[in-house]
């Protein structure tokens, strides 16, 4: 079996604004579309895959990064977190296939 991971090192600083309080952290999930699922080319990775298939959310505003000045690191297990459909006509809350 492969295991499907993405991972992402993070700098998290803190922006002020005019008058507005700032917030203390984000939310962050990962987007996936499914090219060849939705009939579109099976590109290689980084290649443009063009615009047939659904939009799945991965872990959707599951990891939370605080704004400290400091580095995080965070990783997506393809296999095991949860998917929501975003948008597309195959987006069915499913990664479907073995594109990668």
């Amino acid at each position: 079996m492969i295991r499907k991971t993405a991972s992402v090192a993070v700098l998290a600083g803190l922006l002020l604004s005019s008058g507005a309080s700032p917030a203390s952290a984000l939310q962050v999930s990962l987007g996936v579309r499914e090219t060849a699922a939705g009939g579109g080319s099976q590109a290689a990775i980084g290649g443009d895959g063009g615009t047939a298939g659904g939009i799945e959310w991965i872990n959707r505003d599951g990891l939370n990064v605080p704004l400290d000045n400091q580095w995080h690191q965070y990783a997506w297990d393809l296999d095991a977190d949860p998917a929501t459909a975003f948008a597309g006509t195959t987006a069915n809350s499913v990664l479907e296939g073995a594109y990668g």
